[in-house]
């Protein structure tokens, strides 16, 4: 059986193939931007009969520095963008089944786009909804 730990784990994989961009599946004291972080957000059980499947609903937050607020922008709509080499959709939708581990995965949204605090520092952050069917 296919286990949270191991999704977070391809997850991760799969984002650390863009460039420049750190990955953690825990929530890190001092982040390092740009990072991407994933989340576990909820689990909804028995999407199919006989618990035929299982839908993970995670959050992927991209973290980028704001030394520069026309940079940090630039930067994180490369990482929003539908396609290109920044692109966390791209990244993740590459691979919809993590070599197998899972049946498939989406990434559903882009629903908070904005400035966060994180360790007394304001950074810009993107939060990517992905549901994963296992």
């Amino acid at each position: 059986m296919t286990s949270i730990t191991e999704i977070k784990s391809k997850l991760a994989e799969r984002i650390a193939t863009i460039p420049s961009l750190r990955v953690s599946t825990q929530i890190p004291d001092n982040p390092q931007p740009p990072v991407g972080i994933i989340n576990l957000d909820n689990i909804q059980y028995d999407q199919a009969m006989a618990q035929g499947l299982t839908l993970a609903n995670f959050t992927v937050q991209i973290i980028v520095a704001r030394a520069s607020a026309r940079s940090a922008q630039n930067r994180l709509d490369g990482f929003v963008a539908n396609s290109g080499a920044s692109s966390v959709k791209s990244a993740l939708e590459l691979n919809r089944t993590l070599d197998g581990l899972i049946q498939d995965l989406r990434v559903v949204s882009v629903p908070n786009i904005g400035s966060i605090t994180m360790s007394d520092q304001i950074y810009l952050a993107a939060d990517f909804e992905v549901a994963v069917y296992f």
